[in-house]
């Protein structure tokens, strides 16, 4: 599979970000950026679809994280396996 593809995410990551834009309360993001570990904190706009891939919008002027290359979300991992998915199919 190409590094490209899009992988659908697990429904309880889709939740805490959610939760996290509603309360407009910092967080701690850790995320992949060219397969290297990258971290911030900031507040969760709100999260969108652009060409099949979901982005994590944050309120400081910042590039969208792909939902698939987040790892943690505040205190939630994120499961990397592709079961449990939002995914209509």
């Amino acid at each position: 599979m190409k590094s490209d593809n899009y992988i659908p995410v697990e429904c309880s990551l889709v939740d805490w970000i959610e939760i996290y834009a509603t309360k407009k309360e910092r967080v701690k993001i850790s995320y992949l950026v060219n397969g290297e570990l990258g971290h911030i904190e900031a507040i969760i706009k709100t999260w969108q679809t652009s060409n099949g891939a979901e982005y994590l919008i944050l309120n400081e002027d910042h590039v969208p994280i792909r939902l698939d290359h987040i790892v943690k979300l505040g205190e939630f991992e994120v499961s990397q396996t592709g079961t449990n998915t939002c995914q209509i199919k």
